[in-house]
């Protein structure tokens, strides 16, 4: 009889939260996922650098056709116009993560935390027999999407 409940515990915990409630985690993963293949093309394939620059930048072309032979050379000419987003990209991410993990040394959950304990709350109305600590501690360890039943 305890196996069945676990497992009725367990397909409770795990059919809490729909897609829905991890659209942000998906977006954050499909968006730096896309822009780190993006950023290799946009710095060192000649052709992609070329329709860049001539459709977003408008630099001057290195007058020497040499300097843009090899994959080093056409970086050293993108890096003119690619070095300032990238580098605030960079800065603000590692801003956010500072932010974020002060945020949690205060106490402040970000979205993860909030909704595991919304998920953790509903796990503990589902069962109100059973102890409320350990079906919280259960549901906020469970991970938010599960690829099994």
């Amino acid at each position: 009889e305890a196996c069945e409940t676990y497992k009725e515990i367990r397909y409770f915990n795990r059919s809490t939260l729909g897609v829905a409630h991890t659209i942000p985690y998906r977006i954050a993963i499909a968006t730096a996922t896309a822009a780190a293949f993006v950023s290799i093309p946009l710095c060192f394939h000649l052709p992609t650098v070329e329709f860049f620059n001539a459709n977003f930048v408008n630099l001057e072309v290195p007058p020497d056709p040499e300097s843009l032979r090899t994959w080093l050379g056409v970086g050293a000419w993108s890096w003119e116009w690619m070095e300032p987003p990238l580098g605030q990209l960079s800065f603000m991410i590692l801003c956010l993560q500072v932010a974020r993990n002060q945020l949690g040394t205060i106490g402040h959950k970000p979205y993860g935390g909030i909704i595991r304990q919304w998920r953790a709350r509903k796990l503990i109305k589902q069962f109100p027999r059973f102890d409320e600590t350990i079906l919280s501690a259960y549901s906020k360890a469970s991970p938010l999407v599960s690829p099994t039943r």
